[in-house]
């Protein structure tokens, strides 16, 4: 049992999964040695709402109630840079660049309802979007030239969008209320989405050779209703 509760987590590699909990401070947890939890290191005076290490697993990003994204350099995770842009709400959202070393993309709450691509290498962001509402997940599509996010109360739908000139090019709709989680297949041809709905949908956003990109993308392959 971990305690207190446990928002977020993300795998640095095989063994180490990082778990960001609601008193602000983040666990290490090896799963080779179960019963061994790593010391908890503090990032925050509130809740640690997302967390993603990148995938050289030598900087982590925390997203933080506090309106801040921090960036912990390596496991010791003494130093840390927060990013200089002013949130207006709460950061949930946070995904590293599957290919490109140092971009980071971020999405934030009701209040401010933006998603920001940053470049850490010169410290400056390239992207901002006004999404018009709570962003809840971000991913990545395989070419990296897009972003899928997930929304809140107001607007429970996915949503893809260009990043070259910011522009959605389609809205993924089905379910009832916010979506709280989505994750990307292995193959990176398919998304799921978890929904306050009670309702799993699998998309078939990024499949190869689909004639009809459009009708594929209006609704979902497979869904669960009502998971207990």
């Amino acid at each position: 049992h971990i305690s207190p509760t446990v928002y977020s987590c993300s795998w640095r590699d095989n063994n180490l999964v990082s778990l960001g909990r609601g008193d602000g401070t983040v666990l290490h947890w090896d799963v080779r040695t179960p019963d061994t939890l790593h010391r908890p290191f503090s990032a925050t005076s509130g809740i640690i709402c997302g967390v993603d290490w990148d995938k050289e697993g030598e900087s982590l990003a925390v997203g933080c109630n506090d309106n801040k994204v921090q960036i912990f350099r390596n496991t010791n995770l003494r130093d840390s840079e927060t990013l200089t842009m002013v949130y207006q709400s709460a950061v949930k959202a946070i995904s590293w660049n599957p290919v490109q070393r140092g971009i980071l993309a971020t999405g934030s709450g009701q209040n401010d309802q933006r998603v920001v691509v940053w470049d850490l290498i010169s410290g400056n962001y390239k992207n901002c979007i006004d999404t018009k509402s709570q962003v809840t997940g971000l991913i990545w599509s395989p070419s990296c030239n897009q972003l899928i996010t997930s929304h809140g109360h107001f607007d429970p739908n996915l949503r893809l969008w260009e990043l070259k000139n910011s522009s959605n090019t389609c809205k993924l709709t089905g379910h009832t209320n916010m979506i709280v989680s989505i994750a990307k297949s292995p193959l990176n041809d398919h998304i799921i989405s978890l929904s306050a709905d009670e309702s799993l949908r699998v998309w078939n956003i990024f499949a190869k050779n689909n004639a009809s990109n459009k009708s594929r993308l209006s609704s979902s392959l497979l869904s669960l209703d009502k998971i207990r």
